[in-house]
């Protein structure tokens, strides 16, 4: 006699079997599959393998760029559950970040919990960095994924110097350093000899910007003279303002002088670049008088005298000047035989 087979399906039946002369019975048994949740995470609707270390830009693990100071980035990732059962996040919180520069990161937004099967919930974290350096950390999130729990990854992000401008001033194609007390001819900043009621010397200046935010001109008006002789000097053409990153805008300074002399001043231009503000420099120019010779009168002596030894006549004269002409003419005297006598 045979002894029956032992045979494993799915279901529950009897069945009768004949086997020579003996009749056996066999009953065949089956366990149902216990229906499960499975988690999977994505970022930019890219996966996010559980146990990433090497964060990526392409599914937002790697947060990218953020300046110091400035706007926080955030990044939103999506928890799926392709399971038949609830996907439980059962951690408080339900997503967690640990790591040196975890203070740099924080979930502004948590998921809902649980998932449905076939559902999903998403979650937002945001990267503020304090330093100029690369941060990184680890997401995890404890779940009741038989095999995915905790799920966990890293995300990284990178702290930038903030955006700013940086001010720069020339003057005939030449930089006018901030702080500068030494005016030039070859900058601009010495305006050289204007005559008192003639026509003003002009001279126009550059403003860049070779920073990468916006430089504002924040002073009314923008560019401010000051000091004892400011008087002599206008802007007669303003500079414009924001200045774009890498733009640049001019100003111009007329030098009227109603003295004969020199004449020295200070522009003082506001701004909001961090280290150079205000933006401060001396110019300069000198007055001159109206031309002509720097006699004004001569009377000569009534009685001539011949100096047989040096073959001259000698005369006696007295001879008026104009202070003001006198700084640019050197006071001279014209005999009547046609020569000069500096004096």
């Amino acid at each position: 006699m045979k002894t029956p087979n032992t045979l494993r399906g799915f279901g529950t039946r009897s069945m009768a079997l004949l086997s020579g002369l003996a009749l056996g019975m066999l009953t065949l048994w089956s366990q149902p599959l216990r229906a499960q949740p499975e988690m999977r995470v994505e970022g930019n609707t890219l996966e996010i393998i559980d146990g990433d270390i090497t964060p990526d830009l392409a599914d937002h693990t790697d947060f990218g760029a953020a300046e110091v100071g400035g706007a926080a980035v955030s990044r939103t990732f999506t928890i799926y559950n392709s399971g038949d059962a609830p996907l439980v996040l059962d951690n408080v919180p339900k997503v967690q970040i640990f790591g040196t520069d975890a203070p740099f990161f924080a979930v502004t937004t948590a998921p809902g919990s649980p998932v449905a099967p076939a559902s999903d919930t998403t979650f937002t974290i945001q990267f503020d960095p304090t330093q100029e350096r690369l941060y990184q950390v680890t997401v995890s999130i404890q779940n009741n994924d038989a095999d995915e729990a905790p799920y966990d990854f890293d995300i990284s992000g990178t702290g930038t110097a903030a955006a700013a401008p940086e001010m720069r001033v020339e003057g005939n194609g030449v930089q006018i350093f901030d702080g500068d007390i030494t005016p030039e001819p070859g900058d601009d900043t010495d305006f050289g000899n204007a005559q008192t009621g003639g026509t003003p010397v002009s001279h126009t200046f550059t403003i860049h910007n070779s920073g990468d935010a916006d430089l504002i001109l924040g002073g009314v008006p923008e560019v401010i003279i000051g000091g004892a002789d400011a008087a002599a000097f206008t802007v007669t053409v303003p500079p414009s303002s924001p200045v774009t990153a890498s733009g640049s805008v001019t100003f111009t300074v007329q030098f009227s002088p109603t003295e004969a002399r020199p004449h020295f001043a200070n522009i003082t231009i506001p701004n909001n670049d961090a280290d150079e503000s205000p933006y401060n420099f001396d110019i300069k120019g000198t007055g001159t008088g109206a031309a002509g010779p720097g006699v004004v009168s001569a009377t000569p002596a009534p009685n001539p005298v011949l100096d047989a030894n040096v073959g001259v006549d000698m005369f006696t004269l007295t001879v008026l000047f104009d202070e003001a002409m006198d700084n640019v003419y050197p006071p001279f005297i014209t005999f009547p035989g046609g020569g000069e006598d500096p004096t």
